[in-house]
């Protein structure tokens, strides 16, 4: 492995690029005042909580860590699972629970509508009934916050497939929730001027070179390589990237220099479909917490809650 610069283009090692995160990594400990819960009904543990949205009765799993006492405010995840799949074939898959234990963010697993969810271009019955899934989303985030002590600052969304679909979809229609969201295995698949976040959001976008489901070039879905352009333009992108070589065919592409910091980034690694265990590069869900997630905040939300 090699490191280059040119003009425009900087290009690093993967051991160097997590050595220099690990020094920049924002704390956990929270800025703003902390607001006071009146109490705090969430434990250790994993659960299946019911809420009801848009007239129907709707499901998500919750997993708080070991190290959640309710003393202060901690991150949350939405991990959103892909079209056919479950809440908890998600949980099984994508790592999160894992990182969850290690890093002390609660994660929860939201379950569509006959396994499908209302994204950009996809999928089933949630897009062709027009569900409101972007409010069911925002319901979920909303019932944690009731139910114990969220650094609302610190929401985000993750998702594989037709989850990573709908992680683009929030991030242009909920950019006011959520910090970042981070796509897996699915593209912006809209046109770009009707996504209009509310403020400049990071998309951290993981993709499968030998994906054939939704093809890294393009087909029934747009492209990754387009995907990332035209997170660039919403996100007013000046030009040059800051480039992450794992291997001669994996890398990271991030855009630096944007509007209020924020850094769009597709990672492009040799995996199929269902990333997650199909490359070996990088743990997914570990990278992307401590490089899509935890460096990005949502301006002006309080730490605790409402």
């Amino acid at each position: 492995m090699t490191s280059t610069m040119s003009s425009n283009r900087f290009t690093t090692t993967g051991i160097a690029f997590a050595a220099i995160l690990a020094g920049a990594l924002v704390s956990l400990e929270p800025s703003p005042a902390e607001a006071t819960c009146a109490s705090n009904t969430l434990s250790a543990g994993d659960s299946t909580i019911s809420i009801r949205f848009g007239g129907r009765t709707r499901s998500y799993m919750l997993h708080v860590p070991a190290s959640f006492n309710g003393s202060k405010a901690v991150p949350l995840v939405i991990d959103m699972h892909g079209f056919t799949s479950t809440a908890s074939a998600q949980s099984g898959v994508s790592g999160f629970k894992q990182v969850s234990d290690q890093q002390g963010f609660i994660v929860a697993w939201p379950s569509g509508l006959n396994n499908s969810w209302n994204a950009f271009g996809c999928c089933g019955n949630s897009q062709s009934r027009n569900v409101d899934d972007v409010g069911f989303i925002r319901a979920v985030v909303a019932d944690v916050i009731r139910r114990g002590k969220i650094d609302e600052s610190r929401v985000y969304a993750t998702g594989l497939s037709n989850g990573g679909s709908m992680s683009h979809r929030l991030a242009c229609q909920a950019a006011d929730l959520f910090a970042s969201t981070v796509p897996v295995s699915f593209t912006l698949n809209h046109a770009r001027a009707q996504c209009t976040p509310s403020r400049p959001i990071t998309v951290f976008h993981f993709h499968g070179l030998n994906d054939t489901t939704v093809n890294f070039n393009g087909g029934t879905f747009e492209s990754a390589p387009n995907s990332f352009t035209d997170w660039q333009a919403i996100d007013g992108c000046s030009a040059g990237l800051t480039t992450v070589n794992f291997t001669a065919t994996d890398r990271c592409d991030s855009a630096t220099t944007c509007s209020a910091g924020v850094k769009p980034t597709l990672c492009r690694l040799s995996g199929t479909h269902v990333l997650y265990n199909t490359q070996t590069t990088v743990n997914i869900a570990d990278f992307a917490w401590k490089n899509g997630m935890l460096p990005f905040t949502t301006p002006g939300k309080p730490v605790g809650c409402p």
